[in-house]
């Protein structure tokens, strides 16, 4: 067999599942070399490279199409919680650090603008404590 730099040495047969084919290394266990997604071009139903029966997936273009839809819904969805997505804790954290930015702007317009008091009256009231 061939021997890359690893070490690694393919098995002659391929191993698949639904969506994949590989070939496991004979000296690692459970190592996946070659790994790819099973390719049909020549729509016969199996894979080009490893000759899986893809007959599920390609039995007509319509089933194809709505397992397609399928496929990209569960992808979306999984972007969506993985990416885009914002936790309800850091809505909260959001929430409050806004109420605190309004609220140190408010509390700054009255002291300076309506009482007319400095900063260092500011200082003075907490130091008074």
């Amino acid at each position: 067999g061939i021997i890359n730099a690893l070490g690694h040495e393919p098995s002659t047969a391929w191993s698949t599942d639904g969506e994949y084919h590989w070939k496991e290394c004979t000296r690692c266990a459970g190592q996946q070399l070659e790994k790819d997604a099973h390719v049909d071009t020549n729509t016969n139903g199996k894979c080009d490279v490893c000759e899986y029966s893809m007959q599920e997936d390609n039995s007509s273009t319509s089933s194809e199409s709505s397992n397609n839809s399928s496929n990209d819904s569960t992808i979306e969805s999984t972007d969506k919680n993985a990416n885009d997505g914002i936790s309800t804790g850091a809505i909260i954290g959001i929430i409050i650090g806004s109420l605190v930015v309004v609220g140190l702007g408010g509390f700054a317009i009255f002291w300076f603008a309506i009482k007319k008091k400095s900063f260092a009256d500011l200082i003075a009231v907490f130091k008074k404590k």
